[in-house]
């Protein structure tokens, strides 16, 4: 996780938002859906990326196949080859 020092003892949430991240793309821009953590209110960290694409619209046809995932029957680490 990316993320700033926080001196405060405040609120801590997180979600789930589309981060552009043209610094891991050769300064192009790169959108990915992230985890955000905010101190109260504040974005102060990310993790690595779940899933990109090369524009906003590119990731949320990604999220209709995420949500898709949902309605599937889990998957089981033994029942996969190897872990890309």
């Amino acid at each position: 996780m990316k993320s700033k020092t926080v001196k405060s003892e405040g609120v801590f949430t997180w979600d789930y938002r589309i981060v552009n991240t043209p610094s891991v793309n050769g300064g192009d821009a790169w959108y990915a859906l992230h985890e955000v953590h905010y101190q109260d209110g504040v974005p102060v960290g990310y993790t690595d990326p779940c899933t990109g694409g090369g524009t906003p619209e590119e990731v949320a046809v990604l999220g209709k196949f995420i949500a898709a995932a949902f309605t599937l029957p889990v998957l089981h680490e033994d029942d996969i080859g190897e872990k890309d």
